[in-house]
């Protein structure tokens, strides 16, 4: 559940090293939330991100077409659809 995250690994995305991703992104009918999650780690391209998740050290939140194929493949697993 996202109540759940704050106890999980997430890999954070930041344009900006330096600085930290306000936490999980989640759309609502009022607008953006951001739930607090756990985690260490801040990337800032989209390939040591994917990687950093493959590698397991944590949760990303990425769209489906970018993973379609390791999702597929059983590489990585949809834990929040």
């Amino acid at each position: 559940s996202l109540e759940d995250l704050a106890s999980h690994a997430v890999v954070h995305y930041s344009v900006n090293l330096g600085t930290r991703a306000q936490g999980f992104e989640v759309a609502t009918e009022n607008g953006t939330q951001w739930v607090k999650t756990g985690g260490m780690l801040t990337v800032n391209s989209t390939e040591t991100y994917h990687a950093a998740c493959l590698a397991g050290l944590g949760i990303i939140q990425v769209p489906r077409v970018g993973v379609h194929d390791a999702l597929r493949a059983g590489t990585l697993v949809e834990v929040l659809p």
